[in-house]
């Protein structure tokens, strides 16, 4: 009887650990694949990277030349300034203006912390950690894109990145366009 159990017992022990060594080899292969497939991966994003680059490099040196260029010749004059609009009545009189928002510009030690606090939660709350490109932003407003079928519904801009569009860039809406203000 006691040889019996001895015999059940060392079987049961031979084929458990059968069982945890298919399951180590599973594991094995099964991280094998993941790495191979992020092998893969890490290389096409490597050569797709290098291929826009290339592709984007010269324009990106223009608009390198240009902003240069615009900044050492720049002057206080340059800044144009809305004029408001004002409103007649049938007869000609005027009966109202609108404020086409009159404004000064001012060393950003004379702003307000709190305004420009308010200004960067409206705009860019990462403003403060990241490097001029949001990737997080970046990524949701991709996803949203690829979501709504090609539709734009959201920006994943910083403020660094509209202060670049504004002044040096067109406001077509391309990917060429996004990858020159990133860079």
């Amino acid at each position: 009887m006691i040889e019996i159990l001895k015999r059940i017992l060392v079987r049961a022990v031979t084929g458990l650990w059968h069982l945890f060594i298919s399951i180590l080899g599973i594991l094995g292969w099964l991280l094998r694949a993941l790495l191979t497939l992020l092998t893969v991966g890490l290389i096409c994003a490597v050569i797709t990277a290098t291929v826009l680059y290339v592709k984007v490099k010269p324009e990106l040196d223009q608009c390198r030349e240009m902003a240069y260029d615009k900044l050492a010749q720049m002057s206080r004059q340059d800044f144009s300034m809305l004029s408001d609009t004002v409103i007649y009545d049938k007869d000609g009189n005027q009966i109202g203006l609108i404020n086409a928002g009159h404004y000064e510009y001012v060393d950003i030690g004379h702003i307000s912390l709190n305004l420009q606090n308010a200004y960067i939660a409206q705009e860019d709350r990462r403003f403060k950690s990241h490097t001029g490109v949001d990737w997080i932003a970046t990524f949701r407003a991709g996803l949203a894109l690829v979501k709504h079928g090609g539709k734009v519904t959201q920006g994943g801009s910083t403020i660094t990145q509209q202060v670049i569009k504004n002044t040096y860039l067109t406001q077509e809406q391309t990917f060429t366009r996004k990858i020159v203000e990133i860079l």
